[in-house]
């Protein structure tokens, strides 16, 4: 948070200075509210490169690997299409040698969001493990969010939160 504020206060100053340089070359004097909306255009901006080189970073390193012997990994992932509220989930469950043992894949109605996809997609691996027998298994998601919202009870009073607490 305290990082937040800092990157909020240096974009303040610098579109301010920016301003005021600008009128003083004979440009048009900015508004506060303009001053104001670069300010969180500019910091919203760096927040946003921050996190896509982070996740360049964490792509540059993804690759599937194979669980111990005797476990199984369950790979999951949901998609929300936020126009039409409507997403889709998978799951694949692999052995240690990288083979399918167990797919699946479905269609979400009246989604909230892409979180409540991941964790419909979460539980439909959940399910279909439980019905077959499956105990020795590993899960593995690509939303950090989901993550931690299935190991705390932070997001419990969102809109997703009886799917994190259910699975």
């Amino acid at each position: 948070m305290e990082e937040e504020v800092q990157r909020i206060v240096i974009m303040f100053l610098w579109c301010w200075w920016d301003a005021r340089n600008k009128t003083n070359a004979g440009e048009r004097m900015q508004s506060t509210d303009e001053v104001i909306f670069r300010t969180t255009k500019f910091a919203a901006d760096t927040e946003m490169m921050k996190f896509q080189r982070v996740k360049e970073r964490h792509k540059s390193h993804e690759c599937w690997s194979k669980p111990q012997a005797e476990l199984l990994k369950v790979n999951f992932d949901g998609a929300f299409v936020a126009q039409e509220k409507r997403g889709s989930w998978g799951f694949v469950v692999r052995d240690e040698n990288g083979q399918a043992v167990l797919v699946g894949a479905g269609n979400l109605q009246a989604m909230h969001d892409a979180l409540c996809a991941e964790a419909d997609a979460c539980l439909a691996a959940l399910i279909a493990t439980m019905n077959h027998g499956m105990s020795n298994i590993v899960f593995e998601s690509d939303s950090l969010v989901l993550v931690d919202a299935l190991k705390t009870n932070k997001y419990d009073q969102s809109p997703g939160g009886p799917l994190f607490r259910e699975a």
